[in-house]
């Protein structure tokens, strides 16, 4: 994932506007959880250790909160348009910028300026690419309504449905994946706490059911 906090057509907004439009757009919502203390760290780790799509992680986080459990076949539709999108198209943008930063760029045989302005030229192109995976899924939640949920439920469903992703993708958490995996739900969800996330994390990966919302 490209770094959203300075990039162009970024779409942030601040306290009850920031609110509303999360609820109602994916996009405003995944910029402004990248965009918090430790987040992007955390998604880039869990991204290049795990192979986890950060746009599908905060997908999961994203309908957690606003509408609750994903089932099986919205998660199945999802996947079919994000998948080959992110494979043939975001992940050759980001190899291609990655490269040229620490080898094509500093090539001899090619003028530096000039390829570090390709470079931008890329990166904006994979910002576009992302932002318009995520619209498309946002598209395909299709169906679900939005809901008024308490943190904690928020907390229960967003987990639930990072865990079905990981179960997609056969990925079993190390302690440091699952350390930066609960950073990312605790910034992710309203008014969650560490801790919170934490545990239930480790419920949901154990299989031990949550307890009941009071």
């Amino acid at each position: 994932m490209t770094g959203r906090n300075s990039a162009p057509g970024d779409r942030t907004a601040t306290g009850d506007t920031e609110a509303m439009e999360q609820q109602q757009d994916f996009w405003n919502y995944s910029v402004a959880t990248y965009s918090k203390a430790g987040v992007t760290e955390a998604c880039l780790h869990l991204q290049e250790q795990l192979g986890i799509d950060v746009n599908v992680l905060l997908y999961c986080c994203w309908y957690g909160c606003t509408r609750g459990t994903l089932d099986g076949a919205t998660m199945e539709r999802i996947l079919l348009f994000a998948e080959p999108w992110a494979e043939n198209v975001v992940r050759p943008l980001r190899a291609a910028r990655t490269w040229m930063k620490s080898v094509g760029c500093v090539s001899p045989f090619v003028p530096g300026d000039e390829c570090m302005a390709l470079r931008e030229e890329i990166k904006r192109a994979e910002l576009k690419a992302e932002h318009l995976q995520e619209d498309r899924m946002q598209a395909l939640t299709r169906g679900a309504a939005l809901q008024d949920r308490e943190t904690l439920a928020q907390v229960y469903s967003t987990l639930a449905n990072i865990g079905r992703y990981l179960r997609h993708l056969s990925v079993d958490l190390d302690d440091e994946s699952g350390s930066q995996l609960a950073h990312v739900v605790t910034a992710a969800v309203p008014g969650a706490d560490l801790d919170t996330v934490t545990d239930s994390l480790n419920r949901t990966l154990s299989g031990t059911p949550e307890r009941p919302v009071s």
